[in-house]
This record gives C-alpha cells, structure tokens and sequence, in this order.
C-alpha cells in the first residue's frame, strides 16, 4: 500500500469517526425531550385551570407528535423522561418512558373536543352576556331598528350555544369571563332574553315610533304629506337652505318649497381648505321627483354660493 493510500484510509477514517462524533452530540439529552413533551403536557391544564384567559390557542397535537416520534427514534424505549406535567396524563406520574411519550399527544388529541367547544362558548356567550348586561340598563327607545331586529334572534342562539357547551362535556362550572360561567349564561344570560326580549322590541318600537312621529308632527300640521314629510322628518333639526343659500327652519316655508339644499363639509387635506357638498332635493307637491349633489373645494369659513342655484 503507498503511502498516499494509508493517508487517505486514515483521513476517511478520521472524517468517519468525527461525523460520528457531530450526530451523537446533535442528539438532544433526554432532559431536554422531557422538558418539551412536559410543556405540551402542560396544555392539559388549560381546561382543568378553568381560566378563560389561557384558551387563546388550541394545543398543537400534531407538533407534539413530531416530537415524541423523534424522542422514540433518538432514545432508547426505556429512558425515563422526567416532567412534573406529566401527572396531568390519566394515572400519570412525573416520570414517562420514552417509549410512552405518545400518551402526551394521545391526551392532547382528546382535550382538544372539549378545548375547541369552551373557545366557542366563550367566543359566543360572553358577548351576548355583555349585550344583556346593555339591554338592563339602556332604554327601549335607545336602540336602532336593525339592532332590535339582531335581538330577536338572541335567545335561540344563546339556548343552542349552552346546548352545544353542554353536549360538549363543558361543566357548567366552567368559566366563560371572570364573572360568568356556563351555568350563570344559561339562567341569568338566555333566561333574561326569553322572559324580556319580545316585551322589550315591544316597547323599543313603540317608544321608537313615538319619536319619530314627534319628528313629524310639526311638519304635517304645515301640510307636508308622504315623502316630503318623510324627508324632513328624517332630518328633523337640520337647518335647511333654499335657492340662493338662505337658511330655513320655517316649517309651513319647508312644507311647500319646490327645491331644497343640505350643505355638507369634509376635511381637506390642506388645513386651510374643506370639500363643500351640496345635496339638492326637488319636489313637486308630496314627491321627491330627483336628489343631486355637487362637490367643491373652498376655504375653510366659505359658503359655496353659487352651487344653491
């Protein structure tokens, strides 16, 4: 053999056996595999803790099956991996053979059911207990028609979402605020809808329609009738202009005018400057037969005259 050939042998030799060397120190201790299952472990604890807070994200069951597999195929089967969290595994002690390490993520898989029906329930009842706690202290005629008609709907949902949590193995116990579990939700939160929301769209609409007919009370008894009167009850307080860009709040002078302006402003990107917007309405006895508008660009502090022609 020359001895290029030995050198060569004993370099490949060498190389062999610091390759060798760089695997066996990449493999992570066992500590370190404990420490990692006993964090996923640790999500065990999310439901028993009972702390609406800490159920922002599901457990990643799949990550830790990646991991016990690598910690099955880098260990020996019975190297004893050590975590306190393991004790939350059913008949779980700190202590866990690698070979077992499955068990975590078999655990994960089967809380994640009743993680993913608490996270609805929360997600779910605890605004609908907030828009109750609303509806206690805001008056009837308070609410806009779309949202009395959004509540018409609340005391099926709240019963199917309490229903669902239910189902779901959630204890009634558990924790959906601070101050509101599943069992409170299901008494005093869908309890409160089913005894109060139909009494209470009830009242919404009357005190509502009382209002509006206040609106148009004294427009009607100037004669304005159908859309004219519509039109100026909706916009009940607005000063009203008239061809020439005279104001108005005269309501036998509204009842009969054949046009009528609303003028607008928005900021402009320049401080000194405003975006004018007229809105002309014309009518021809109880009809609104055409709206227009027209934007300009003025002075902040300046009338746009020449668009109330």
């Amino acid at each position: 053999m020359s001895i290029s050939s030995s050198l060569s042998l004993s370099t490949l030799a060498a190389v062999a056996i610091l390759a060798g060397t760089t695997t066996a120190a990449a493999a992570k201790p066992a500590s370190s595999y404990g420490f990692e299952l006993g964090s996923h472990a640790g999500d065990l604890e999310i439901l028993s803790g009972n702390d609406p807070d800490r159920i922002g994200r599901m457990p990643d069951v799949a990550a830790c099956r990646t991991l016990a597999a690598e910690a099955k195929a880098e260990l020996p089967a019975d190297t004893m991996l050590d975590a306190y969290n393991f004790t939350l595994l059913p008949g779980g002690t700190r202590h866990l053979r690698v070979d077992h390490a499955g068990r975590v993520c078999d655990a994960l898989a089967a809380a994640v059911p009743a993680l993913s029906a608490w996270r609805r329930a929360i997600d779910t009842l605890a605004p609908i207990a907030s828009r109750v706690d609303t509806l206690r202290q805001v008056a009837p005629g308070e609410w806009a028609p779309e949202a009395l008609a959004a509540l018409a709907e609340l005391p099926a949902t709240c019963r199917a979402e309490v229903a669902r949590a239910r189902a779901a193995g959630i204890p009634t116990t558990q924790k959906l605020t601070h101050h509101l579990t599943l069992a409170q939700a299901e008494a005093d939160t869908c309890g409160w809808l089913e005894a109060n929301v139909a009494s209470y769209r009830k009242a919404s609409g009357e005190q509502r329609a009382a209002v509006e007919e206040s609106y148009r009370a004294p427009f009607r008894a100037a004669g304005a009738r159908g859309e004219r009167l519509e039109l100026l009850a909706k916009y009940s307080g607005l000063a009203w202009r008239l061809p020439g860009g005279r104001t108005t709040e005269d309501t036998h002078v509204l009842a009969r005018a054949r046009v009528l302006y609303q003028w607008l402003e928005a900021d402009d990107p320049h401080p000194r400057y405003v975006i004018h917007t007229v809105r002309r309405y014309q009518l021809a006895g109880d009809k609104v037969v055409k709206v227009s508008e027209q934007s300009v660009r003025g002075l902040r502090g300046s009338v746009p005259t020449r668009l109330f022609k």
